[in-house]
């Protein structure tokens, strides 16, 4: 991602310090919410799901790992970051902003 100005370095900064917090080890499983996640059916698809509290009282993290195994990683992508395809199947995604698009199709960071 180019830093042509302040706004674009800053959020480079943001992206920057997410992907440092999302290597860190002090993950919780949410065991209740995963979904085949021994993958005792490697053809259906898998959800496992971790939270880490944040700085505050009143924020926390959630990173997911959503494994497709019928499904090319491009598919894939397009499925969960077109906003618009993705509001029709997802009924969480209802006020959401794409907050920046890597060229590489394989990341994206969205505010919802």
């Amino acid at each position: 991602m180019e830093q042509n100005d302040d706004g674009q370095e800053m959020m480079q900064g943001l992206i920057d310090r997410l992907t440092a917090h999302m290597q860190e080890t002090e993950w919780e499983e949410l065991t209740d919410t995963n979904v085949n996640a021994d993958k005792a059916d490697p053809d259906a698809p898998s959800l496992r799901s971790w939270r880490k509290d944040g700085d505050t009282t009143t924020s926390f993290t959630v990173k997911m790992e959503s494994i497709w195994p019928m499904m090319n990683h491009n598919e894939m992508y397009a499925m969960f970051s077109d906003i618009e395809a993705r509001q029709k199947w997802d009924t969480r995604w209802i006020n959401i902003k794409c907050l920046a698009r890597s060229p590489n199709p394989k990341s994206a960071t969205f505010y919802i």
